[in-house]
């Protein structure tokens, strides 16, 4: 602590212009918009041509590619990439998402992923995601992960459009925007969308299972200079796949949720405010024909199950920046609010008692400076301390995280290296739940190691990324296989290893190929030593009117001891400069990675073959927009 706080006090004092160094690294990072954070972390960019001409309808198609990440779904059909397979609904809380400024959240699992994961992206001009505790500046809880949407704007966008889609599930969808400059330097972006969401059916033993979800999304965005108000409104009516059924056959399960996002951001001198509010409420229904236990006082397996919750989140914050010609310093505090309540519980018949907390407070401050020590090298320090306190609960925590990152840059490379200690609480979701999600009275704090290399070198049109992260984590959440999947603190570590590298060919001035290869390895307490490997090819041209996308994804994992192969493409043809046809499939050939669902014998409770579904559907779609 006090070494790194002389380190801190001796930026103020010594280093070269710090604004001039950033656009260096800016430039030799190749971003198409200045809105990246300034050493924030390791950053895949994905921009407005790449959007376009890949034809991503939502975030699922660019997570495939990502080093460390996969795309997955809990048995409830939810977007879930860090999901056990087992019977919880969502448990990705470290991965954030925001648009623009503003975090997408809920107040019973935290995380927004849940909602935007498999949501229309028609309202995204590009797309930044950053790795291993990014800058403290945007998030106020811990984070691992951080995905930023962008709108688009009047700027750019100035007028309508309406794009139409179907696919080969019989499934239409409808998008609207409208973008325009106001008086006095104001500014708005409205969007609407909704979309049937039809998808590959399943069938387990003979049942169906869905994951049909019927979307209805809206957002407004109006914005000057130094004020953005946010407003967001989202319904869905989903299928809930195969919930929490212990042998995957669920009789009839659906989720219908209304989630709203209302919120602002300002900047005033040096001084910056944001606060929203997030409001979600969720009624689910499912039953199944299987017999409860008597050891289980008759709750276990679940034959039923209905509930009403409702949750809500509100976020204020308050930071400073203090720029010099050396120095970017940043320091804020922020409060979050998270509450929420089951109005009804029942299962198996029984209506199950409240667990007594219904709340949960994080107060946070921060501390991050940046600043250069060359003319071409920057240091960034960052340390963030919260609190966390449940308001009826033994689960009160106290956390405490840094990260030391120092970027280094010539004319022709980019050296970044990171190290981060972060930790992390439970949601509200977990709190006071054992018995039906965890074992203890009491989770210990999740800590993570993380130490990363990243090396970029870049000529002429030539691109080579090398990226190499070593994560250690401590106190991992793991189920108990042997007692209903409840979630206990692992007592070994888990240790992860993951090397990646890319190479990147601009052609034709604008076209682009791209391709990559990733090992992945880790060790966990509950299973071997996991492996993966996976390669892609992705090429993205132009010829005459048309937009041409082809990509093609390998994967091989030790567990399965098998090849996958996900081959995505499309073609948009530009009639003229406002109406656009376009075709793309996605998995055409249906031979894309399956994730695996735990399944037990609802009489024995023994496990059986797990259920092996890939999250991603073999689709056609067929779209057509229209500026005007």
């Amino acid at each position: 602590m006090r070494f790194l706080f002389y380190l801190l006090l001796v930026a103020f004092l010594w280093g070269e212009n710090i604004d001039n160094l950033l656009k260096k690294i800016e430039i030799n990072c190749d971003l198409s918009e200045k809105t990246k954070i300034a050493n924030g972390g390791v950053s895949f960019i994905f921009t407005r041509s790449d959007l376009e001409r890949m034809q991503v309808n939502t975030l699922k198609d660019i997570i495939e590619s990502l080093p460390m990440i996969e795309y997955k779904e809990s048995s409830y059909g939810l977007p879930d990439p860090f999901t056990y397979g087992d019977n919880k609904a969502f448990v990705s809380n470290s991965l954030r998402v925001f648009i623009n400024n503003q975090e997408i959240a809920t107040g019973m699992y935290g995380s927004g992923f849940m909602l935007l994961g498999d949501i229309n992206l028609d309202f995204v001009d590009h797309i930044e995601v950053y790795f291993q505790n990014p800058s403290y500046e945007y998030t106020t809880e811990s984070t691992l992960i951080l995905i930023k949407l962008y709108t688009k704007t009047a700027q750019k966008d100035n007028g309508s459009k309406i794009k139409a889609s179907y696919n080969m599930y019989n499934s239409k969808g409808i998008s609207l925007y409208s973008a325009n400059q106001l008086l006095n330097g104001w500014n708005y972006f409205d969007y609407f969308s909704y979309n049937q969401n039809k998808r590959e059916k399943h069938y387990v033993d003979n049942v169906e299972v869905s994951r049909d979800h019927p979307t209805f999304h809206a957002l407004a965005s109006i914005y000057n200079e130094h004020n953005h108000f946010l407003f967001q409104a989202i319904s869905q009516n989903r299928d809930a796949f195969l919930d929490t059924s212990i042998d995957n056959t669920p009789t009839n399960s659906w989720i219908k949720s209304k989630f709203i996002h209302l919120g602002y951001d300002g900047n005033y001198d040096n001084f910056y405010i944001l606060s929203d509010f997030d409001y979600k409420l969720t009624d689910t229904y499912f039953t199944d024909d299987v017999e409860p236990k008597e050891e289980y006082d008759y709750l276990y397996p679940i034959a039923s199950q209905i509930s009403t919750i409702d949750a809500k989140l509100f976020n204020i914050e308050l930071k400073y920046k203090h720029i010099t010609d050396t120095n970017t310093l940043i320091t804020g505090i922020k409060y979050r609010y998270k509450w929420f309540r089951y109005d009804e519980l029942y299962r198996n018949g029984v209506e199950l008692p409240s667990t007594g907390n219904t709340n949960q407070t994080v107060f946070s401050v921060f501390l991050e400076n940046q600043y250069a020590l060359e003319n071409n090298s920057i240091v960034n320090l960052g340390l963030m301390k919260a609190k966390v306190i449940n308001n009826s609960s033994l689960q009160e925590d106290d956390l405490f995280n840094y990260r030391i990152a120092h970027t280094y840059t010539n004319n022709y490379f980019i050296f970044r290296t990171i190290y981060a200690h972060t930790e992390f609480s439970i949601d509200p979701y977990l709190v006071n739940s054992t018995g039906f999600f965890i074992k203890d009275d009491k989770v210990k704090v999740i800590k993570n190691n993380s130490f990363q290399e990243n090396i970029i070198f870049k000529k002429d049109s030539n691109k080579l990324n090398f990226l190499f992260t070593y994560s250690v984590f401590k106190n991992y959440l793991i189920p108990d296989l042997n007692d209903r999947y409840l979630l206990y603190n692992a007592t070994s570590k888990i240790y992860c290893y993951d090397y990646y590298l890319s190479w990147e060919k601009i052609y034709h001035e604008i076209d682009k190929l791209v391709m990559s290869s990733e090992y992945l390895e880790y060790k966990a307490p509950i299973i071997d030593t996991y492996k993966k490997f996976k390669y892609l090819i992705r090429n993205i041209n132009t010829i005459n009117k048309y937009d041409i996308f082809n990509e093609l994804i390998f994967t091989y994992t030790n567990d399965k001891d098998k090849y996958y192969y996900l081959y995505n493409m499309g073609i948009k043809y530009h009639y003229s400069k406002d109406f656009i046809i376009s075709l793309k499939g996605e998995n055409l050939f249906n031979k894309s990675y399956k994730q695996d669902y735990l399944k037990a014998n609802p009489e024995t409770l023994e496990f059986e073959v797990p259920t092996s579904i890939s999250p991603i559907d073999r689709n056609i779609i067929l779209s057509m927009e229209y500026y005007f």
